[in-house]
């Protein structure tokens, strides 16, 4: 899950220095070197596709090049990262994973006694009867036969 994080960074890392080291012009016609603030601004909303213009001045034709470049590369990269996260939230292992992370904190927080019943069948089926008449507390683990 660390590849579209990275080329999530990469891509913005990528834009970010291009539109520092390609000059620009000033209101007054003079150059003008955008600073590494006012590049994260500007990739920051363009990334997200807010789209507040062309700051601190207007862009060049060079920087518009640049910018629209880095509009359709960033687009591919959100589109890769949100892709991946989406793979990574139907996974049938994350999601296993997570069922037995939750099972473990279940019987991690049972603070009395209780007994463990390996697999559950018609013999077992009467042992968890017997004890829950009893008032035991009880932890069936079963072999899952839900993937078969």
């Amino acid at each position: 899950m660390r590849t579209p994080l990275l080329v999530i960074i990469l891509t913005f890392s990528i834009t970010i220095i291009g539109l520092v080291l390609i000059p620009g012009v000033d209101g007054n016609g003079n150059p003008y070197h955008m600073s590494f603030l006012d590049a994260v601004y500007f990739v920051s909303f363009m990334a997200s596709t807010i789209g507040f213009g062309e700051v601190p001045y207007e862009f060049t034709y060079a920087q518009r090049l640049w910018v629209l470049f880095s509009i359709y590369i960033s687009v591919i990269g959100w589109f890769y990262a949100i892709g991946a996260l989406v793979a990574l939230i139907q996974d049938k292992n994350l999601i296993l994973e997570l069922d037995v992370a939750k099972f473990r904190k279940k019987i991690k927080n049972i603070k009395e006694h209780f007994v463990i019943i390996l697999g559950y069948n018609h013999s077992t089926k009467e042992l968890i009867n017997r004890l829950n008449r009893d008032g035991k507390r009880i932890v069936v683990l079963d072999k899952s036969h839900r993937d078969e």
